[in-house]
């Protein structure tokens, strides 16, 4: 294994990646993830990971919707469908992750340092915010070295990938490059890319974050490494 010195991470898991194609919960995925983390938790590293809502979220956000919510409920409503996420994998190894969810960032702060050792795992915090927004609310506070955003497309595209056959993938994109590709005025669950509150923070702090495929967790550990995989954002 590669000896790599302590750093700080932000690592965010695209809610997409827990979940099949018929709602139910990808155990496979699951299973690889924590294998990952484990291995990971020997760098002696700290990190915060912030689990995204997915489809169960987008699922009971369409329906409160639907019967008139307002969008800050419809926004609440995703962010306990994150925690519920958040308190999934966390439960599965107690060794590795700290048991309680934090419901802000300052708590997630308090416990990794209490904590030291074991991961905080948490959703989301406020509405109006996307768990991408807490994870880069979690780097600035954190002083992190990087977000990690792992997502279920491989690249940022020119445009969306699985709209335009002619996207193209960026491998290394500046935040003024970024900025051009973010839905400004999303809604609750519509996050599909990165909400522009995440995208403020990452430029003011100048928080290098990576956008890759998490669909082979493994790619965590890679990048965690210094390999390059998916794309950079960054000055």
């Amino acid at each position: 294994m590669v000896e790599v010195n302590k750093m700080k991470f932000a690592l965010k898991i695209g809610g997409s990646l827990l979940f099949k194609d018929d709602n139910s919960v990808n155990i496979v995925f699951l299973e690889d993830l924590i294998k990952v983390l484990r291995k990971i938790k020997k760098l002696k590293h700290d990190i915060i990971i912030i689990i995204g809502g997915g489809k169960i979220a987008r699922n009971f956000i369409e329906i409160a919707r639907n019967f008139n919510a307002s969008e800050e409920n419809c926004d609440q409503v995703g962010i306990y469908a994150s925690r519920l996420n958040a308190m999934l994998i966390a439960s599965i190894d107690p060794e590795i992750f700290h048991q309680e969810i934090p419901v802000d960032v300052d708590t997630a702060i308090i416990y990794l340092t209490d904590n030291k050792g074991k991961f905080i795992v948490m959703g989301g915090v406020i509405p109006g915010q996307s768990t991408n927004a807490v994870a880069a609310e979690a780097a600035e506070q954190l002083k992190a070295d990087a977000i990690l955003n792992a997502t279920d497309v491989d690249y940022v595209y020119s445009a969306d990938p699985k709209v335009d056959p002619n996207a193209k993938p960026l491998k290394k994109i500046s935040y003024g490059e970024f900025s051009k590709l973010i839905d400004k005025d999303a809604k609750a669950g519509k996050y599909k890319l990165f909400d522009y509150r995440a995208f403020k923070i990452i430029e003011r702090s100048k928080i290098k974050t990576y956008m890759f495929s998490g669909k082979d967790p493994e790619n965590i550990f890679k990048i965690i490494n210094g390999e390059k995989i998916g794309t950079i954002i960054s000055s």
